[in-house]
């Protein structure tokens, strides 16, 4: 029995070392040129703590390949940083700073039901929770609108008229004329600032169009851009199915390319490596201090993350505590939505509230300048 557990230890270590150390190696390496790291990626949590629980194990079977454990343990310091935030946890303070810019990043997933007779539905408790954290910018992803205001309430009415938001760009990119009156769906900004400047960056060769989008506005006298995007939907979720309109796929949050979440990862991946390639060298154009956020449907050990965060900040890990978490659609760990700066601006508080009116979770962030 000792020698089977012993075999069985030495075995599960090797297995462990080997994908740790190719974990290390997700930050830089494109899915499009070797796909099997994305799987490594979306693991890198798990392989953390297995890793943590081999070290202790050989602490008292043989300390020697507990310390080669912990070198190894040490060389993922890239994805490390990257994925867990280590702050003594702090209460967010809704009272606003009135020389801080608050910003306000959410997926809100079309507002759930935009229907009048609905009644009270999950699109209450996003209009509901964005009067509450009365940010000054709000940047939303898998926005939507109706033309029908017979048939459905009207999210650019409430937000830019009812919550004061009087600045608004929508991009606009899926626009569906039906009987009832049709739609739009893309990103939006809204803001209580007046807006220099706005633009569009379209991501090119997707089925479900999509893009980046970006405001300019005033932060202490000194202009400041605001980007916002949101990736495509994986669709890995099981109930979402095989579905097809007029012979082509749709690839929003409804549907999915692959009945196998292993075809469906390795396809969707490779599309956002090339959308993050994109958003960095969108951002490398921007002439002022840039924030980006948005919905990366990436984890922060994936190379999307990194390509696209570069040498910027990121306000969970400066502000956070843990893991993080910004889906409850799947694992507990799972963080795909982000806020990132440049070093030229400070994060002064940070906060990620686990509210259910949509699939994802708001971040809210109060920034300034670093000087």
């Amino acid at each position: 029995m000792k020698k089977l557990f012993g075999f069985l230890l030495v075995l599960i270590t090797l297995i462990t070392a080997f994908i740790y150390l190719l974990s290390c190696l997700t930050p830089y390496i494109s899915p499009v040129r070797f796909w099997p790291i994305s799987f490594v990626a979306l693991g890198y949590p798990i392989l953390v703590i297995g890793l943590i629980v081999l070290i202790l194990l050989w602490i008292f079977v043989r300390w020697k390949i507990a310390l080669v454990l912990l070198i190894l343990f040490l060389f993922g310091y890239k994805n490390l940083t990257s994925t867990l935030a280590i702050n003594a946890p702090q209460k967010f303070n809704y009272k606003r700073d009135t020389t801080a810019l608050r910003i306000l990043s959410w997926n809100v997933r079309y507002f759930n039901d935009n229907s009048r007779w609905a009644g009270d539905t999950l699109r209450t408790g996003i209009i509901n929770f964005i009067r509450y954290a009365n940010a000054d910018i709000i940047l939303l992803q898998d926005y939507t609108d109706f033309f029908s205001r017979q048939e459905y309430f009207s999210n650019v009415d409430d937000i830019r008229d009812s919550l004061g938001y009087k600045y608004a760009f929508i991009s606009n990119d899926f626009v569906d004329s039906v009987s009832y009156g049709g739609s739009i769906k893309g990103s939006a900004i809204f803001s209580k600032i007046p807006f220099i400047d706005t633009g569009k960056i379209i991501y090119e060769n997707i089925a479900e169009p999509e893009s980046i989008i970006f405001a300019d506005v005033l932060l202490a006298n000194k202009k400041i851009r605001l980007y916002t995007t949101h990736l495509i939907s994986m669709n890995i979720l099981p109930h979402t199915g095989l579905h097809a309109e007029k012979g082509r796929e749709r690839y929003d949050s409804a549907y999915r390319y692959s009945k196998k979440i292993f075809h469906t990862i390795k396809y969707y991946d490779r599309i956002h490596a090339n959308q993050a390639d994109l958003v960095k060298s969108t951002m490398f154009e921007s002439p002022y201090p840039a924030i980006v956020t948005g919905d990366f449907n990436s984890v922060p050990s994936s190379y999307v993350y990194h390509t696209i965060k570069g040498n910027k900040q990121d306000a969970f890990i400066k502000k956070g505590f843990g893991l993080g978490h910004t889906y409850h659609g799947l694992s507990k760990t799972l963080r795909i939505d982000y806020i990132l700066a440049d070093h030229s601006i400070k994060f002064l508080q940070f906060t990620s509230p686990v509210l259910y009116a949509s699939d994802h979770f708001p971040l809210v962030a109060d920034i300034n300048w670093a000087d």
